[in-house]
């Protein structure tokens, strides 16, 4: 049997609880918290750092992606800790509240909080219509299906300089979701980074891109060695 006793919030603690509060999950019936994706290092971060609160943890395992409209195969971690998962829910409030010890100020446990949480219900896309890719191409934010929990995401984001915005609202068949929108610039320069490799690269691509763009369009002027931007 597993155990857990809350003592001091750890960055990599504040992590976790970031990744549950996305889209993380605890079977109260069979007391098993359950996290998976079709990103395997995103689940092995996940399954490494409750190893260093918890003990050893199962393996993480493959399964078909239960939506059916996926082809790439799920990876899911899966283990019992009743004292673990239940804490989780009641900091939460349920997954409606960001926990009142997360500090609202500018240091390395909000921030990786954050991090747990834009790897789990985060996302950073790049639009396959422009050619040649530009910085306008790319788009980032996050989606929350609680009012409550997707402002206060945006309110620790702004502590540290990021610019976030309400993109909009959209029902589905059982729930509404909040979409806020990231500026990327903003987002890069306050030493975020993303823990699943395919979104750290779009943001490193972005950044590129925006360099080479800015480098372009500073060209010499004809009167003389002012420069001139577009």
């Amino acid at each position: 049997m597993r155990f857990f006793k809350f003592k001091r919030l750890t960055p990599k603690l504040a992590y976790i609880i970031g990744v549950f509060l996305g889209d993380g999950s605890y079977d109260e019936w069979g007391c098993q918290y359950i996290q998976w994706s079709i990103d395997k290092e995103f689940v092995e971060t996940v399954r490494q750092y409750c190893q260093e609160f918890l003990g050893p943890l199962p393996q993480i395992r493959i399964v078909k992606n239960p939506t059916g409209n996926n082809r790439k195969p799920m990876y899911i971690l899966c283990f019992g800790c009743k004292m673990f998962g239940e804490w989780l829910v009641k900091v939460t409030d349920g997954k409606r509240k960001v926990p009142d010890f997360i500090p609202k100020i500018v240091c390395e446990e909000t921030k990786r909080f954050i991090e747990g949480y834009l790897d789990s219900e985060g996302y950073i896309s790049r639009s396959k219509q422009h050619i040649p890719i530009r910085p306008g191409s790319f788009s980032c934010g996050f989606e929350a299906t609680d009012a409550k929990v997707a402002c206060q995401i945006a309110e620790l984001l702004r502590l540290f300089g990021v610019k976030v915005t309400k993109q909009k609202s959209y029902a589905t068949k059982h729930k509404i979701c909040y979409v806020f929108h990231i500026n990327l610039e903003s987002f890069y320069k306050a030493g975020f980074k993303w823990g699943i490799v395919r979104k750290q690269q779009r943001l490193e691509e972005y950044m590129s891109l925006k360099t080479s763009t800015e480098t372009v369009c500073s060209v010499p002027s004809k009167e003389g060695n002012d420069t001139v931007r577009s």
